[in-house]
C-alpha cells in the first residue's frame, strides 16, 4: 500500500504530491524510463568528487568594508561550507625596492617584500580560514606585476616566462607555508586567463602566447620543487572560453613533459543562458575533455577536470564587469543547472564566481574604483542594506555545497541526454564513506513534472528524507537567515519516491540535513 505525503507550499496554500512507493530491487530493465529514475553504480561518473566552492580572493581595499562585515562574512562562509576556494592577489602589493639591471641576465635583478600591510593581512586571514576548515585552495596572481600603461618591472614582453615571475612565486609561497603555517594551498594559478590577450595599454597579456605560458609553468615548477613544494600542483590552463581553452588543452596534452608539470585541466566557463537551458553545457564539456583524453590518458586519473571560475554570461555589464541578474532567483536556478551539467560531464570540482561584491574592483584611468558585482552578497559600506542581503543563488549554492562533499560519488540518471529531455536533469550523490545520499533534480520546462527517484547503491540510511525546494515562492529561510528544509519525511531514498516538481524549480532530497 502506498504511503502518500503532501508537501504543503505555504506561500501558495497548495500541495505537491510526495509519494513513497516502496522498494523495487529489480535490475532487469536496461532501457531508462525518464519518469522513473534509479541511480545505479554503473552510471557513476565520478568516484571521488573534489567538491564545490567559491572565488574568495584578497579584498583589494579592506577599508571599504562595512563595520563587522568580516565577522559576518565568516558566518556566511561557514554555512556555505565549501571544499575548494580560488584565492587570487597581485604581487605588486608586496614588492618594494625593485632594481631591474636591464641586461640579458634577469637573475641578477633585486627586490624586497613588504608583507606588513592590510592586503597581506587579509590574504593570511582567508588562507588561515581555509587551512583550519580543510579547504583546498587554488592560489595565484592575476598577472605579472606592473602597471598596464607603464611596464616598470619590464615583464610584459616575456609575461610569465620571465624568470623573475617564478622566483616571486616561490618567495611568496614560502612566506605563507614556512612563516605563516598555511597548509591549504594545493594549486598554483600561473596567471589568470592567459589566453585572453587584450590590447597594449589595457592588458598585461597583450604579448602572451601559449609557449610563453608553458615556459612560465616550467620555471615555476622548477622553483617550487627547489623549495620543497613538490605537492603544490600548477593549474593546467586557467583559460577562459571553449575555443581558447581548446588551444591550451591541446598544447598541454600533446607534450609529455608539460603534462607532468601541471596538476589538472582547469578552465573558466561563463555561459549564455541558452547553453545551460538546453542542456548543451554538459555536451560541450564532455566534448572538450573527450578530445583531451584522447591525447592524455592521465586526464581523470592524474590530472582532474576542474572549473575554476563558474558564472553566467547573460546580464554582464561590461563597463563595470558586473552582472545585472545576480539578485534574481533565475540566476540561482541556472547556476544549479550549471552545476548538475558539469558534474554529470565528469568535472571534479567547480568554483563559483564569486563570494562577495566587496572583493574586486574595476579601475578607471582617473583612479576611480567600481565594485565588480558578481557576489552572493555585498560587504561594502557604500552599498545599501538591500545589496548587503544574501542573494537567492547563495541559498541554492549552500544546498549543493553541503550535499556534494569531497569524496562523494556522482551518479548520472542515464536520462540526462538533451535528446531525451532538454528541460529536466538529475543526479544522485553518495557521500564519502557512503555516509549519506541525495538526489538533485531540476525542472527547466514549461510544465510541472512528476518523477520517481530511487538510490540503488548502499549508504548509511537515516530513514529520513530532507526535502528542499528552490524557487521564488517556496524557498524556506529560517530565522537565522539561512535555508531550511521544506519538509522532513520518515522515508528512505532506497525506496521509490515520487514527487511533483513545479516549473522552474530545483529540488533536493537528502538523507541528511544540509
Amino acid at each position: 500500500m502506498k504511503k502518500i505525503y503532501k508537501l504543503l507550499s505555504i506561500p501558495l496554500v497548495s500541495t505537491y504530491l510526495f509519494t513513497i512507493m516502496g522498494c523495487n530491487n529489480s535490475n532487469t530493465t536496461t532501457k531508462v524510463d525518464p519518469d522513473n529514475l534509479v541511480f545505479r553504480k554503473k552510471n557513476t561518473v565520478l568516484e571521488s568528487f573534489e567538491g564545490l566552492g567559491v572565488e574568495w580572493g584578497t579584498y583589494e581595499d579592506p577599508d571599504k568594508l562595512s563595520t563587522g562585515s568580516w565577522e559576518r562574512s565568516l558566518k556566511i562562509m561557514d554555512r556555505l561550507n565549501p571544499q575548494v576556494v580560488r584565492c587570487m592577489l597581485n604581487y605588486d602589493w608586496f614588492i618594494t625596492d625593485f632594481d631591474d639591471k636591464r641586461d640579458e641576465d634577469k637573475t641578477n635583478d633585486t627586490w624586497s617584500y613588504n608583507f606588513s600591510n592590510k592586503l597581506m593581512n587579509n590574504t593570511i586571514d582567508v588562507l588561515r580560514y581555509c587551512t583550519d576548515h580543510d579547504i583546498d585552495v587554488a592560489f595565484g596572481c592575476w598577472n605579472v606585476p606592473g602597471n598596464v600603461r607603464a611596464d616598470e618591472y619590464n615583464m610584459m614582453k616575456e609575461v610569465t616566462s620571465d624568470i623573475r615571475w617564478a622566483k616571486m612565486t616561490a618567495d611568496i609561497l614560502e612566506y605563507f607555508i614556512k612563516f605563516q603555517g598555511i597548509r591549504c594551498i594545493k594549486y598554483f594559478v600561473n596567471s589568470n586567463e592567459p589566453n585572453y590577450l587584450g590590447n597594449y595599454g589595457t592588458s598585461k597579456n597583450y604579448n602572451n602566447t601559449f609557449e610563453k605560458w608553458a615556459k612560465g609553468v616550467e620555471n615555476v615548477r622548477k622553483a617550487l620543487d627547489e623549495r620543497g613544494f613538490t605537492d603544490i600542483k600548477i593549474v593546467g590552463g586557467d583559460t577562459t572560453g571553449f575555443e581558447g581553452t581548446d588551444e591550451y588543452f591541446k598544447g598541454i596534452s600533446s607534450s609529455s613533459s608539460l603534462r607532468k608539470m601541471v596538476g589538472d585541466y582547469g578552465f573558466h566557463v561563463y555561459c549564455p543562458n541558452m547553453i545551460i537551458d538546453t542542456g548543451e553545457l554538459a555536451v560541450r564539456i564532455k566534448e572538450i575533455y573527450k578530445e583531451t583524453k584522447g591525447r592524455d590518458k592521465g586526464l581523470g586519473v592524474e590530472r582532474m577536470p576542474h572549473i575554476w571560475e563558474a558564472g553566467l554570461y547573460d546580464g554582464k555589464i561590461t563597463e563595470t564587469d558586473s552582472n545585472a541578474f545576480i539578485t534574481n532567483f533565475s540566476y540561482g536556478l541556472r547556476m544549479a543547472d550549471y552545476t548538475i551539467q558539469c558534474a554529470i560531464a565528469g568535472v571534479s570540482s567547480i568554483c563559483y564566481w564569486d563570494f562577495d561584491d566587496g572583493m574586486h574592483f574595476l579601475y578607471a584611468a582617473d583612479g576611480t574604483m567600481t565594485s565588480k558585482g558578481w557576489g552572493m552578497f555585498s560587504s561594502l559600506n557604500s552599498d545599501s542594506a538591500a545589496k548587503q542581503r544574501l542573494r537567492p543563488w547563495y541559498h541554492s549554492s549552500v544546498l549543493l555545497t553541503n550535499l556534494m562533499r569531497k569524496g562523494s560519488k556522482i551518479i548520472d540518471s542515464g536520462a540526462n541526454d538533451p535528446h531525451v529531455s532538454s528541460s529536466f536533469r538529475s543526479m544522485g550523490v553518495i557521500g564519502p564513506n557512503d555516509d549519506f545520499a541525495g538526489v538533485v533534480a531540476i525542472n527547466r520546462g514549461l510544465e510541472q513534472v512528476t518523477k520517481t527517484f530511487r538510490i540503488a547503491e548502499e549508504f548509511k540510511d537515516s530513514n529520513k528524507v530532507y526535502v528542499y525546494f528552490y524557487n521564488e515562492k517556496e524557498l524556506k529561510i529560517g530565522e537565522d537567515g539561512f535555508v531550511r528544509p521544506n519538509q522532513v519525511v520518515d522515508a528512505s531514498l532506497r525506496d521509490q519516491i515520487q514527487i511533483d516538481i513545479p516549473v522552474g524549480t530545483l529540488v533536493i532530497l537528502s538523507s541528511k540535513e544540509l
